[in-house]
């Protein structure tokens, strides 16, 4: 794309190699002429590139208390940070925050969707460092989290060295009562138990492509004396799974009849919480709260297994050649020619503050200038528009495009080619080495 052959540098466990079948993505990419990598820890990175690009699941690490770990992790680090041309998927402190469950539930609590929207919300939760059950009943009463609850440890991905106390086939904890406090693990997180008629759904997220994933879930559970269950979520979650805990009760499904998803609301929840922990790949679980219909964030996950995800790897390579154009020309201060985009280039890449959902305008546009703030970047908008005008920024230091288009506007999504920028009537504005791009279509 600048004239040198793009090489792909990557690091994941052996068994994520296996899990994903990462040959495949081997194959497309040499027939792609793309030199794949994988990275040595073990040698000198800088005698291993140069890389356009470096794509990681590094979680095992970053969760790990051993030396060796800790040290992969800096070295990768300080690589990156002597190297601010590469481009990384996924920037590894958002990684580490999205690990902290309480950074992770925290921040979508914070989406502007779960602030402003009944619709979606967390359930309610608070973390447990104590086994004292007179401490963690107040602190569950102060945090409304309610029985049945369940209990997670505060770091996802934990690796088994870190904390040998965890078995990964009991990983998690059902809490009934006030007497199961005394089983916790500490340190966890205790969430509300949502009833949502044994049925999850996996939205995979690449880049700005969404796959929605149903899978079984734990059946409905009620307060009630039995005693805490331990399990582990993925023997609970995977897609042929037959356990005792996620086979529904008849009844339950008579009293609350199932409620159908609705893609669109999704599909918008999950972007606005993309938008508040930038990453690109991720896969968030949802769950639909029987009776009320609305929609619950229980985890998130960075770089999942993308099972039942189709043509996974070609997605996976079309985002990885998208960011780097967007990426080498947001460092050259320009918009890219039509020429130089991948094949089959797609303008979602740049919908990251979209308003597509009419009860949500305000609230999305909004969102746009709050991260046009946050990234230092000038917005100009178009005021003979109104409230509702449209506008693209490529904020300086991002690897991400954020446009909002009007409720009712005429035109698609913005392209990010400069070719029919022009050619559309839309004006580019600069400001030294910020770019606005203001919409002059009007509305319908």
């Amino acid at each position: 794309m600048d004239g040198r052959p793009t090489r792909i540098g990557y690091w994941m466990t052996e068994k994520k190699i296996r899990r994903l079948n990462f040959e495949e993505f081997v194959t497309i990419c040499r027939n792609a002429g793309i030199e794949l990598v994988k990275i040595d820890f073990d040698q000198p990175l800088d005698a291993q590139g140069p890389f356009s690009v470096i794509l990681h699941k590094l979680t095992d690490q970053m969760t790990a208390a051993t030396d060796g770990a800790r040290n992969k992790i800096q070295v990768f680090q300080h690589y990156i940070d002597l190297h601010p041309e590469i481009v990384v998927v996924d920037p590894i402190d958002n990684v580490m925050r999205l690990l902290d469950r309480r950074y992770q539930y925290q921040d979508v609590k914070d989406c502007d969707l779960v602030e402003k929207n009944c619709r979606y919300f967390i359930p309610s939760f608070v973390e447990l460092t104590s086994t004292d059950v007179h401490e963690n009943w107040r602190r569950l009463q102060e945090y409304s989290v309610r029985f049945p609850c369940v209990c997670k440890p505060s770091v996802s991905h934990v690796f088994p060295s870190s904390s040998p106390s965890i078995d990964r086939d009991e990983e998690m904890a059902i809490i009934f009562n006030k007497k199961g406090l005394a089983d916790i693990r500490k340190p966890c997180i205790a969430q509300s138990f949502i009833n949502h008629n044994a049925r999850l759904f996996k939205i995979f997220v690449v880049g700005q492509k969404q796959f929605i994933v149903q899978r079984p879930s734990i059946r409905n559970l009620y307060d009630c004396d039995q005693e805490t269950i331990y399990f582990n979520s993925n023997d609970v979650s995977k897609s042929n799974s037959s356990s005792v805990l996620n086979q529904l009760d008849e009844k339950d499904l008579s009293s609350h009849p199932l409620i159908e998803p609705d893609c669109k609301k999704m599909e918008l929840f999950v972007r606005g919480i993309q938008r508040k922990i930038g990453l690109d790949l991720l896969g968030v679980d949802l769950i639909i709260e029987n009776d009320t219909g609305r929609y619950a964030v229980i985890d998130i996950n960075a770089f999942p297994g993308y099972d039942g995800v189709p043509e996974f790897f070609n997605v996976l390579l079309q985002l990885i050649l998208e960011k780097i154009v967007i990426f080498n020309n947001r460092a050259a201060h320009k918009f890219p020619a039509a020429s130089e985009l991948p094949p089959n280039f797609s303008n979602s890449v740049c919908r990251s503050g979209e308003v597509d959902d009419g009860e949500e305008s305000d609230g999305g546009w909004n969102q746009v200038y709050s991260d046009a703030r946050l990234s230092g970047t000038s917005v100009i908008p178009d005021r003979t528009l109104g409230p509702k005008e449209t506008c693209s920024f490529l904020p300086p230091g991002s690897r991400n495009f954020y446009t909002s288009l009007p409720r009712q506007c005429s035109h698609p999504a913005l392209c990010v080619c400069y070719k029919d920028v022009a050619s559309s009537g839309i004006a580019p504005v600069a400001n030294g080495d910020r770019t606005a791009v203001i919409n002059r279509f009007g509305l319908l």
